[in-house]
């Protein structure tokens, strides 16, 4: 499916669970996840941010098909959707969600999306590295808002 990432959202809407995100993200001892191939931008955590929403973006791109939905409201315009979901100490996904007044059916397909993608990396030995603070692997949710064009 091809859908939009709005990176222009990249630098708001990040959630730390149990944590302050702007806290956190601003604390020296705080090391974003790392998306495969990012591992290089490991002590600078805009540029882990930037490659890690970059290459989320062009795997799902990659991986979805010439034949995809549009999601589209009564005016024939895409609708927009934000999701939510949490990168576990494991490095492991976990805790989709979608945020209240998205378009559930967009929110389903793309955090399938996002599971299948993740899953893809897995099979190919590229593995997501945990949030960490003060040296130790966190939970972090990470928002995202697509549209469905």
């Amino acid at each position: 499916m091809k859908l939009s990432i709005i990176l222009f959202l990249l630098f708001s809407g990040f959630v730390c669970g149990q944590m302050n995100s702007e806290l956190l993200m601003d604390d020296p001892e705080f090391v974003f996840p790392v998306y495969p191939n990012c591992k290089k931008h490991i002590k600078d955590n805009e540029k882990l941010k930037s490659c890690f929403f970059k290459n989320l973006y062009f795997d799902l791109k990659s991986l979805s098909g010439p034949n995809t939905k549009k999601y589209t409201d009564e005016n024939n315009k895409a609708q927009k959707t934000t999701v939510i979901f949490t990168i576990d100490k494991n490095g492991d996904l976990t805790n989709y969600r979608y945020t209240e007044g998205s378009n559930p059916e967009l929110a389903k397909d793309f955090l399938r999306q996002i599971r299948d993608t993740i899953s893809y990396n897995k099979k190919r030995k590229k593995y997501l590295i945990p949030a960490k603070y003060k040296g130790a692997p966190v939970n972090f949710n990470i928002s995202v808002s697509v549209n469905g064009d």
